[in-house]
């Protein structure tokens, strides 16, 4: 399907507003482009068209090559079968019905000569009842006893009116009687039930693409003399008795020949008919015709098989067909038909001399003309000589063209079809440089324009003269009349009365007056007397007549339009008793849109009470005005309400960093030193790869139960039976000592508060072990034992360094501190030390305290391990591992060490690597903990456990999974179940009011408001996973209505982040319909916990347009409901009774950005938040849709708009998107600006698809995925920014916080609209501005800012403007939990919080580095120094 679209212009456009709602008969000028009105009138029914029976658009031409012509453009302007039929085509199965019926069905728009289409319905093979669109080229033949009269006569007439189909016919002019021109428009109009009508608003772009000739009248003698010119061949004839054959005066040849003769002169008569006995004798048939004429079907058709000499009439004696034949070589034998012959200026005719004269006046290298005649001969005898005059050899290329004759053979026969077409083509092409033609030329072929047209015969009527005018179409064009010197002329009569005929049809049908904004009248009083009011009871809203008029046009306005639509208003019409008409932009059923105000004495209060009478409609029953009579809610300030009519609580009391009560399952100890016993629960787990519990958590309390598994690398660790156990008092310190000891070796130095949660050793029984555990206190390392072989395999403990545990690998006796360094050793050991104690001296010298470093004994090969101190486990979405002793899989850490540094540890293995997890148990179980609360206190849907701990977990843990992936799908899910919700809910609200009940219901005020009103902050886990930080203890803990609490501090955006987590988490888990559970339950609206096609009707289905059935099959998706596809794709500029797209657009949008973002989730696992979100919105932004729209669906072929400018817009979309790269157009696609339509009608059929399956998601994706395909296999995680993104996050990273973009007038004209912008720093205007002219000032930024890129690394530094001096851990903005379409980049604290936010994600900082300080203490703070010293120092020890 071809992306090339002709663009309509404006006064094709008021032509084709007339044809939706009317018959009518457009009266254009030639060339004015009356058939791309034709295929909009087309496209447009093909889309509203949803009966059962199938019906034809039927195109009625005049002439056979107008079938071919119009049937060729239609096809490439139209997806619909279009075929062509005239009697060449149908001759062999005309009467055929079952091959008419296979046409029928097999074909959308047919093509056809009148004759044709009357045939088929006078045989029957279909009605005029199986026609949706007549329409009429050269519709001025619809008069007398023409084909199309009678099909409109005996065929449309008859039907009753609701049967008929719609009607448009074209003319150049209406009106063929110059003298009773009212008479020849009401004969028009009566027999086509048709209004003519001309363009009356663009007149002016009218004429300046249908540009008026210079025209001028030349004047001939008819006086001739041809004295050098010998005795005639027609005398020649009549001497010889042979010019009264039959034939000869069968074919009237004797008129024809005078004819010629007085027209262009002797010799051309007699080289006509000469050509005519060429076609007559058998032995001449073909002869001359390559040499002289060009082709016999030139002047006429040659004999066919079985015709002979005595079969047309001649005498069959050998003696007359000698001496005709005589006559002819004699002709010939002077070479007069010769292609080198020039004929002598003389020999032509006054006239013809007058017509060579103006050709050789306007000889150019790009000459185009027609010469208009009247008969045949005159047309083929004028072309054969032109070229053979002197004045023109060297440069005129002529070809004649003339219609098609009878059937018979002679002079009167026209050209065959496949002359014609050739003939038609060399002159498009420019073979031919003239065209000479009869009247065939004049009306419906499509000729290129030209320099010259000249009428050799006067033009006897208006209709030919208005024709053959619009052939002079070029710049500066000529049309050129002859006449002879005597006599009058008809042409002066036609061209003195077409202005006054032109206006009488243009100004003939007037619409109703409308009444304009400002008229003022004087009150009267009896209509102040009688004025209403409507009082709403449940807020006291007053509607008035004062005020209706201003609420609509108030609700008109707030209609979302692009810079091709129209301001849309109300329309009054009436003076005394006035009629609204709303736009069909709102939408309101169609018997909605008109409202009728009672009788008023003034026109000023008959309005009032029209507008009056609309508003209290639109309140109810339609409840497009709320209870306070708005059309929209406030998206700001104290009353914000959402589309549930809740009052949104404000937010500003609430402090960006919240101290908050969070469930806590480790209840502290509450142990006296009186107690003689004290209480516990123990908890056994088998650590993976072990059959029996060694180990387990001791508690004060139950925990949850049953008590999850911890994933690890190497498989689960999971949970035996919980018991509770009495034990003795002077036990509890040794288990806490025990726990207290294991930390430090195995997890932090950091000293910390009493532990709430112990790890102990068990027994066989499942009880503390308390005789080895006190061993391990009193000899944590079994000294004096010796190193030998046999500990390979074995734990040691660094004794004199950080104690920290040591795999042995291997005993090196052979190996001493004073030996040198191995071969195998790394070259930083090697090139710099002389002996291993040289190389231990220097990286243990800077300690904090001395160590001495023993000269003698072996060297140990040994493993190191850190201190495991963080709490992540081996979560599904985790991306870090956790650390097991030995493990195959993970990196070795060796290094050298004398082994009088080390002793045997006295842990085994299994205890060291159960201390390392520790963290990590106590973190999986803190997690599983809050998620089962939330999800029992809320009464959560069932959702997978490990997703409702992602979603809960906040990115201030900084672990490798937080709940920023979810957050983000969990957004588009929030976004699409509102929108669909709204959608519903208010099926007569537009765009426009949508979308701010949308914005206020998923608004960042509305999700942190309702997560306080739940509750949600006390399930949400914020802590560090560092045990530095964080670790189970008492402190801050609380008990609270029978649970323990502990205070946490963290952002407020935790709360709304968590909102929509919980959201992706439950579309994850159990798709859309668990999401809507859960929504409801988080108090969104929703509109319930329904199912959607639960709650929601189903459209009743009505058939699918014949415009979109090529559509359905490459979406792969039939649509139930054809008045969606309507709706989807009718702009808001199209006048049409049906709703524009826009709410199915607002409704489509929201489901691409699902499909689109679910779809980056699975692919890109390891994606961040940031860059999910832009590598979804690089595929849901305008470019991108556009160029799917035009590349994938070819969707401009289906828009149905009526805008000049859209049209240009698109025109130059297509040519730039028709070929585009799918990845340049996700990355560059910031330097392209196509009209939003192009995007809007991908984003509303995707909406109409939801619709129509009953908003079955699962359905509608895979189609979405097919079309989308191409452009999202490009997309990858790391996508460039476009340069607007780029500039924020420059100047975020140079830390400015004064720079803002500025829009001005550059003329500096006060109250002119902007049409600049620039950038600023300090006040100071970096690089040149942007001048955006017709290009959005918005959409201009970009551009401004990758200019301002270039300046700022090349030519300027913002560091010697800027004095702002901030940094990165402490953000100076308010909030970055704002929504970013809210914030305005024209303003410095816009700026500043869209740069940190745009900083933020390709950062991925964690809420808590953005929000709040580091909340570590000094202490802290020295420790983690001392760890990170140490961990430097080991690591230059690893080979």
């Amino acid at each position: 399907m071809s992306n090339t679209i002709l663009i309509p212009r404006k006064y094709q456009e008021e032509i084709f507003e007339q044809a939706q709602n009317e018959n009518i008969i457009a009266a254009l000028d030639t060339g004015s482009g009356k058939t791309l009105i034709s295929v909009r009138l087309i496209q447009w029914m093909a889309s509203r068209y949803t009966g059962e029976r199938k019906k034809i658009y039927a195109f009625i031409v005049p002439r056979v090559p107008l079938v071919e012509q119009q049937t060729a453009f239609l096809s490439s302007q139209l997806p619909l079968t279009v075929r062509g039929y005239y009697g060449a085509i149908v001759d062999s199965w005309q009467h055929d019905p079952v091959k008419w019926a296979q046409e029928f069905r097999e074909c959308d728009v047919m093509v056809m000569t009148a004759q044709i289409f009357l045939d088929a319905i006078l045989h029957a093979h279909w009605s005029m009842t199986d026609v949706a669109l007549l329409i009429f080229d050269e519709a001025h033949h619809a008069r007398k006893n023409n084909p199309y009269n009678q099909i409109l006569k005996e065929f449309y007439h008859t039907l009753s009116p609701h049967l008929r189909p719609k009607v448009f016919g074209m003319t150049a002019s209406p009106i063929w009687n110059i003298n009773n021109p009212l008479k020849s428009l009401h004969d028009l109009e009566s027999n086509m039930l048709s209004k003519v009508v001309g363009v009356r608003e663009n007149t002016d772009e009218l004429l300046e693409n249908s540009p008026r000739p210079n025209e001028i009248i030349v004047k001939y003698s008819t006086n001739a003399s041809y004295i050098s010119y010998s005795r005639s061949l027609w005398q020649q004839l009549a001497d010889n008795g042979l010019n009264n054959n039959k034939t000869l005066v069968k074919d009237n040849i004797e008129t024809r020949y005078f004819v010629t003769l007085y027209e262009l002169g002797p010799f051309a008569a007699d080289v006509y008919l000469a050509s005519y006995i060429d076609t007559i004798l058998p032995s001449h048939t073909g002869k001359h015709s390559q040499n002289y004429l060009m082709g016999p079907e030139y002047f006429f058709i040659p004999l066919v098989n079985g015709d002979s000499f005595s079969n047309k009439g001649l005498p069959a004696s050998v003696e007359a067909m000698t001496a005709m034949r005589t006559l002819l070589n004699e002709f010939d034998a002077q070479g007069f038909r010769q292609d080198s012959f020039t004929v002598p200026n003389d020999w032509l005719s006054p006239k013809l001399r007058v017509l060579v004269n103006e050709l050789c006046a306007r000889r150019h290298n790009s000459f185009q003309g027609m010469v208009f005649v009247e008969q045949r001969q005159i047309a083929t005898t004028l072309a054969w000589m032109l070229p053979r005059i002197a004045d023109l050899k060297s440069w005129i290329s002529p070809g004649a063209i003339v219609g098609h004759g009878a059937g018979r053979l002679g002079s009167t026969q026209g050209m065959v079809d496949k002359k014609q077409k050739q003939t038609i083509a060399s002159f498009r092409n420019g073979m031919y440089n003239l065209l000479i033609s009869t009247s065939v030329g004049e009306e419906g072929l499509d000729f290129q324009a030209c320099d010259l047209v000249v009428r050799f015969n006067e033009v006897q009527h208006l209709v030919g003269y208005l024709q053959s005018r619009g052939r002079a179409r070029r710049f500066k064009s000529t049309y050129l009349v002859m006449i002879p010197l005597e006599g009058s002329s008809k042409y002066e009569d036609l061209k003195g009365a077409e202005p006054d005929i032109r206006k009488l049809y243009q100004q003939r049908h007037i619409s109703k007056r409308v009444l304009e904004e400002g008229e003022e009248e004087e009150e009267d009083p009896v209509d102040v007397a009688i004025r209403e009011q409507f009082i709403i009871p449940s807020t006291g809203a007053v509607l008035t007549f004062g005020s209706a008029i201003s609420l609509l046009n108030h609700l008109c306005a707030l209609i979302p339009r692009d810079s091709f639509t129209k301001a849309i208003q109300p329309v009054y019409e009436g003076d005394f008793q006035v009629t609204v008409t709303l736009p069909s932009a709102l939408p309101i059923p169609r018997d909605k849109l008109r409202f009728e105000g009672g009788i008023r004495n003034t026109k000023r209060e008959a309005k009032a009470a029209a507008a009056f009478v609309a508003c209290k409609a639109l309140y109810d029953p339609l409840e497009v005005f709320d209870a306070f009579l708005l059309p929209v809610r406030k998206t700001s300030g104290y009353e914000v309400k959402d589309a549930y009519e809740r009052l949104i609580p404000s937010v500003d009391h609430v402090d960006e960093l919240l101290d908050i009560l969070v469930y806590d399952p480790w209840v502290p100890w509450n142990i006296e030193d009186s107690q003689t016993t004290f209480t516990a629960w123990i908890h056994p787990f088998i650590f993976p790869g072990y059959e029996h519990a060694h180990m387990g958590l001791m508690t004060a309390g139950p925990l949850t139960t049953p008590l999850p598994e911890v994933p690890l690398d190497n498989g689960p660790l999971h949970f035996t039976t919980s018991k509770c156990v009495v034990l003795p008092h002077d036990m509890w310190q040794s288990l806490h000592d025990f726990t207290t000891l294991g930390i430090k070796w195995c997890n932090t130095s950091k000293a910390f508060d009493q532990l709430t949660c112990l790890l102990i050793l068990l027994d066989p029984f499942g009880n503390p072990d308390l005789e080895q555990m006190r061993n391990v206190l009193d000899k944590p390392v079994i000294k004096d034992a010796g190193i030998n072989h046999g500990d390979e395999g074995h734990l040691l403990l660094q004794t004199r360094h950080d104690r920290r545990p040591l795999l042995l690998h291997k005993l090196r006796e052979d190996l001493t501190p004073l030996s040198q360094p191995l071969l195998e050793d790394s070259s930083d050991i090697r090139g710099r030390f002389s002996t291993y104690l040289e190389y231990f001296e220097s990286i243990m010298s800077n300690r904090r305290y001395p160590i001495s470093i023993p000269v003698e004994g072996p060297l140990l090969r040994v493993e190191r391990f850190n201190r495991h101190f963080t709490s992540e486990y081996a979560h599904p979405s985790s991306k870090s591992k956790s650390m097991i002793i030995g493990d195959e899989q993970s990196p070795k850490r060796l290094i050298w060490i004398p082994a009088a540094m080390c002793e045997i540890f006295a842990l085994s293995r299994l205890q060291v690597e159960s201390f390392y997890v520790f963290p990590q148990i106590i973190r999986r179980i803190t997690d599983v903990f809050r998620a089962r609360k939330a999800v029992e206190e809320l009464r959560l849907p069932f959702i997978d456990e490990d997703l409702v701990v992602e979603a809960l977990t906040l990115p201030s843990t900084n672990i490798s999974f937080s709940n920023q992936r979810l957050e983000t799908l969990g957004d588009s899910v929030l976004k699409l179940c509102v929108v669909t919700h709204i959608f519903n809910r208010f099926p007569f609200r537009h765009e426009g009011q949508l979308d701010c009940l949308r914005q206020n219901s998923v608004s960042n005020r509305a999700l942190i408001a309702w997560a306080n009103v739940i509750g949600l902050g006390r399930f949400l886990s914020s802590e560090p996973s560092s045990v530095r930080k964080w670790r189970p203890t008492i402190k801050g803990g609380k008990v609270q209505d029978g649970n323990w609490y502990v205070e946490r501090k963290f952002g407020r955006r935790g709360l709304q982040d968590c909102m929509e987590s919980l959201l992706g988490a439950s579309f994850l888990s159990g798709g859309l319909e668990t999401s809507i559970q859960t929504g409801d339950t988080l108090k969104l609206c929703f509109g319930g916990n329904d199912s959607w096609n639960v709650r929601y009707p189903e459209r009743p289905p009505d058939p699918v347009p014949l415009l979109y059935h090529a559509l359905q099959n490459e979406l792969g998706y039939q649509f139930k409901c054809g008045t969606l596809l309507c709706e989807a794709f009718t702009h808001p500029s199209a006048a049409a009774n049906i709703p524009s797209y826009q709410r199915l657009e607002f409704l489509g949008d929201a489901l691409l950005d699902l499909v689109v973002l679910e779809y980056l989730y699975h692919k890109f696992p390891e994606a961040t938040s940031g860059q999910l979100t832009w590598a979804k919105s690089r595929a849901v932004w305008a470019p991108a849709l556009t160029t799917i729209a035009i590349r994938r669906l070819s969707l401009q072929k289906y828009l149905m708009r009526n805008n000049h400018a859209l049209e240009q817009a698109m025109n130059k979309a297509i040519s730039e998107h028709g070929d585009m790269d799918y990845f340049h157009v996700v990355v560059e696609g910031w330097r392209y600006n196509p009209p939003k339509a192009l995007s809007d009608v991908m984003e509303s059929l995707c909406g109409a698809m939801f619709v129509d399956s009953h908003y079955d998601y699962e359905r509608v994706k895979p189609v979405i995925l097919k079309i989308m395909d191409p452009l999202l296999q490009v997309l990858r995680p790391k996508l460039p920014r476009d340069p607007t993104s780029e500039l924020y996050i420059y100047m975020a990273r140079k830390g400015c916080q004064n720079a803002r973009f500025e829009k001005f007038n550059s003329l500096g004209v006060e109250n002119k609209l902007n049409d600049s912008i620039r950038f600023k720093v300090h006040g100071i205007v970096i690089g040149e501005p942007f001048h955006g002219g017709s290009r959005g000032l918005d959409k201009a930024k970009p551009l401004l800012a990758f200019n301002i890129l270039k300046v700022l690394e090349t030519e300027s530094s913002v560091e010697g403007i800027c004095d702002c001096h901030l940094t990165k851990d402490k953000l100076h903005v308010t909030d970055l939990s704002v929504d970013r379409n809210e914030l305005d980049d024209e303003t410095e604290e816009g700026f500043a919080i869209l740069a940190a936010i745009e900083l933020q994600d390709v950062a991925e900082l964690p809420d808590s580095q953005v929000h709040i300080d580091r909340d570590g203490d000094e202490g802290e703070n020295e420790d983690e120094d001392e760890e990170a010293q140490v961990e430097a120092l080991l690591d230059v020890m690893e080979l």
